[in-house]
């Protein structure tokens, strides 16, 4: 690790071929609207275990091919409305261990080809409707999650795994896991909950590992 806490923004501006930034375990609080704007080759930023606290709307905007990035142990909240407008190519996002609280404030929207996302070790309360729809891996676990709405999951028709473990959980819509007919695995444990419904797993007969500890 090294004790970096900022970047000034034409620090990486003769870098157009780099395709790996690893800038974790440093001291960095935020970073340049401009210090990407150059790393049109990007495919893989890792910002881990920082100080991050918030990022500028158009730190992504010129990383056309990027497709891995790691924010986990941070401190973010939310993320700028149009902050993923240029990611189309992205395919796996850690957000774990951040101090997001609601899902809503990330704008993963535009993120039509990501694959894989953590959220794990966050602060979120519920769950509304996600739009990922090539999405293959969630994880939600460790979170305060106490509601999930019906819908929350009715367009990730590509879903594998999911991991809703240790969160506050105490009633499960029997509609949540109506359209993830390929999901394989699914971690409900160290909840709360009392009671599954009779239809809850009508359509997953491709579950392969079911978590209720």
């Amino acid at each position: 690790s090294n004790f970096i806490t900022e970047i000034d923004g034409e620090a990486f501006a003769a870098l157009s071929a780099l395709e790996i930034l690893e800038l974790s375990y440093n001291r960095l609080i935020t970073l340049g609207e401009k210090v990407f704007y150059e790393l049109i080759s990007l495919k893989k930023f890792v910002a881990s275990d920082n100080k991050l606290v918030e990022l500028p709307e158009n730190l992504l905007s010129k990383l056309e091919q990027i497709e891995v990035i790691d924010l986990s142990n941070n401190e973010l909240f939310q993320l700028p409305v149009n902050f993923f407008s240029a990611s189309e190519s992205l395919k796996s996002l850690n957000l774990a261990r951040n101090k997001v609280k609601n899902i809503e404030n990330l704008s993963l929207n535009s993120l039509i080809n990501l694959e894989w996302i953590s959220l794990s070790g966050n602060e979120i309360e519920s769950v509304v409707t996600l739009q990922l729809m090539n999405l293959k891996e969630l994880f939600l676990d460790n979170n305060n999650i106490k509601e999930i709405s019906d819908m929350a999951f009715s367009n990730l028709e590509e879903l594998s795994s999911l991991d809703l473990s240790g969160n506050h959980l105490t009633i499960l819509s029997p509609d949540i896991l109506t359209n993830c007919r390929k999901i394989r695995n699914i971690d409900f444990s160290f909840n709360e909950i009392f009671e599954l419904s009779t239809d809850l797993f009508k359509n997953n007969e491709n579950l392969l590992f079911l978590g209720l500890r």
